[in-house]
């Protein structure tokens, strides 16, 4: 049978033993540790690029979807505001030719009078 020195040195060994076990067992666990944390890492890094690049995207695609609609909504209204304008511009010619023409037969009038007297005075003397 074994003594009380043979169980205290068995237990001196297992203990000797269950600390290297410990010890490996903590450092295997640091380094799993340390390969999930770089691995997390790079998940959110990868993550993070694909957020910023999706939120890009979405952007783009709200302001051409914006443009498009404006475009849709004002360009129709552009063209008729010009439209009228060309209409307007048209009238406005119009009646500065009148205008004018009213001017020169004015103008004509009064020499046609002028000379008509002139005319009439010759023939009194």
């Amino acid at each position: 049978m074994l003594d009380k020195e043979d169980l205290q040195a068995i237990k001196k060994l297992i203990d000797a033993s269950l600390g290297v076990s410990e010890e490996r067992t903590d450092v295997k666990l640091a380094a799993m540790e340390e390969r999930t944390d770089v691995k997390l890492t790079t998940m959110e890094q990868r993550t993070d690029a694909k957020l910023t690049t999706m939120e890009q995207r979405i952007i783009t695609e709200v302001t051409q979807s914006t443009l498009v609609m404006m475009e849709q909504y004002f360009q129709p209204r552009f063209d008729l505001l010009a439209e009228n304008q060309k209409l307007i511009l048209q009238k406005l010619d119009g009646k500065v030719d009148k205008e004018d023409c009213q001017n020169s037969m004015s103008v004509v009038a009064a020499a046609v009078r002028a000379h008509s007297r002139d005319i009439e005075e010759l023939k009194a003397q």
